[in-house]
């Protein structure tokens, strides 16, 4: 189907669709059986079990009849739930495929890695700086960017420090969005800490360059690289934030990557193989399956200005300020 139509779908019943605690994502991927890449399949995230006979990414399968699996039924055509009983005028698509993942939940853990690892003050869990950032409305400053729930506390108070492996201070939180579409924020890195020597500016990949079955990789510092590919650019996902199947919050069009996250790697950059171009901020993952990230093009348009802005949590609000990027830094071993 064209992406108008899968488009189209995704945004009408994702959100109905991703009540249902089995299924975990909905998003437009490449046609599997089709040769054309600008034909277009939807494809659903679940975490059970899927027959051997349908085990497969490109497994078609109807939008009003779901081949899912059910461990009381042993014949393949009734392998079928009813996950789209309360959706309204669900036309007939062919063009879905399943993929089987685990519940996906954000990438930040106790630390057991050495390297990049970062954590707030008040936190015992750990995330990863992504990049460095200079703004031009802060031209003496340097910032880590990584995602809200590692940098932030939930309600959005700042009044706390950033850490490294070492539990020395390093930064302090600055800036940030928490929303449907962004876990995003940045820290300011205190005076003292020399780093531009080995960094080197980074371009940021929009969104209509960002494809279907492109190459990338997460940035590492040791170890042999991993290149995986980018499933969808455009999807809903549901990302749990506790061990809970009620604690969720459903993020807009995400990019999806095979799996190449894992826990403690919130924050993380992915980078195109062949360019070294930033495609996204790792936020989320299952622990098999598929690595999600952000988009940053919007953010890091470096004409672009972004007001500020009133963080409403609860009774408090918090005041982010205007900022504009002028570089995004990776470290210059990951292009050498």
């Amino acid at each position: 189907m064209t992406w108008s139509k899968a488009n189209s779908i995704l945004h009408r019943y994702a959100e109905s669709l991703l009540k249902t605690e089995e299924i975990q994502y909905l998003a437009i991927v490449n046609d599997a059986d089709s040769n054309n890449d600008n034909d277009f399949a939807l494809e659903l995230g679940v975490s059970f079990d899927i027959p051997t006979q349908l085990d497969r990414p490109s497994t078609h399968i109807g939008f009003q009849n779901p081949a899912f699996y059910s461990s009381k039924r042993d014949k393949i055509d009734s392998y079928n739930k009813e996950l789209f009983i309360n959706l309204p005028e669900i036309e007939p698509i062919n063009e879905i495929t399943i993929r089987k993942v685990n519940k996906i939940s954000s990438q930040s853990t106790i630390p057991v890695e050495q390297g990049n690892r970062i954590k707030s003050s008040n936190k015992v869990n750990k995330g990863t700086i992504g990049a460095l950032v200079r703004l031009d409305n802060y031209p003496d400053d340097y910032f880590i960017l990584s995602n809200w729930h590692v940098l932030m506390d939930d309600s959005g108070d700042m009044s706390h420090n950033i850490l490294d492996d070492h539990k020395n201070v390093i930064a302090e939180p600055f800036w940030g969005i928490n929303n449907k579409y962004y876990d995003i924020a940045l820290a300011k890195i205190i005076p003292g800490y020399n780093v531009e020597q080995s960094y080197e500016t980074a371009s940021v990949r929009d969104y209509n360059s960002i494809k279907l079955g492109m190459d990338v990789e997460k940035f590492e510092y040791i170890g042999p690289r991993k290149v995986k590919k980018i499933i969808s650019s455009n999807a809903f996902v549901k990302v749990y934030t506790n061990d809970t199947t009620t604690n969720y919050k459903i993020y807009k069009n995400q990019i999806l990557v095979e799996k190449v996250s894992v826990s403690g790697d919130s924050g993380s950059v992915i980078l195109s193989s062949d360019s070294k171009d930033v495609i996204g901020l790792i936020f989320a993952g299952d622990s098999q399956n598929v690595t999600v990230c952000n988009h940053l093009h919007l953010l890091a348009n470096f004409d672009n200005i972004i007001p500020k802005y009133l963080y409403q949590y609860g009774k408090n609000s918090y005041l982010m300020p205007e900022i504009s990027f002028r570089k995004l830094l990776i470290n210059k071993s990951f292009s050498e």
